[in-house]
């Protein structure tokens, strides 16, 4: 399964990720990124409408999700 978040990784950054510890922000990153995205599409919200209610702009949106 890809991630939302697949789309601003750097797929060359993230070359031994077994090796090395997880990062300490992953966990919560991809929560928020994963559950925002699925309330979005459950609520028929699309990203412009949400951006006008949340007050956050379309694009940090895009950056979150």
């Amino acid at each position: 399964m890809h991630s939302p978040l697949a789309l601003v990784r750097d797929p060359a950054a993230e070359q031994d990720a077994s090796s090395r510890a997880a990062e300490p922000f992953d966990a919560p990153e991809q929560l928020v990124g994963v559950n925002l995205a699925r309330l979005r599409i459950e609520r028929q919200l699309s990203l412009d409408a949400l951006a006008c209610a949340s007050g956050v702009s379309r694009a940090m949106l895009m950056f979150i999700m």
